[in-house]
């Protein structure tokens, strides 16, 4: 249960560059490679408000994209 919680925590690391491979987790789920020392606080991921509005008309089948200033 150690084993596959530490992969889903390395998986879900907020900055791509750092999660496995698949080929990684594979041998980590065949018991072939060692699990990473995880670090005791990960990173929170920022979210910024987004600069672009977009509106879909399903009556009109459109999309329209608004960049906001």
């Amino acid at each position: 249960m150690k084993r596959l919680v530490g992969i889903g925590l390395w998986c879900a690391h907020p900055n791509y560059r750092f999660r496995p491979s698949a080929m990684q987790v594979i041998q980590m789920l065949k018991f072939e490679a060692e699990l990473p020392t995880l670090p005791e606080w990960l990173p929170v991921h920022n979210f910024y408000p987004s600069t672009v509005k977009v509106n879909f008309s399903s009556s009109s089948n459109t999309v329209t994209v608004q960049e906001i200033l």
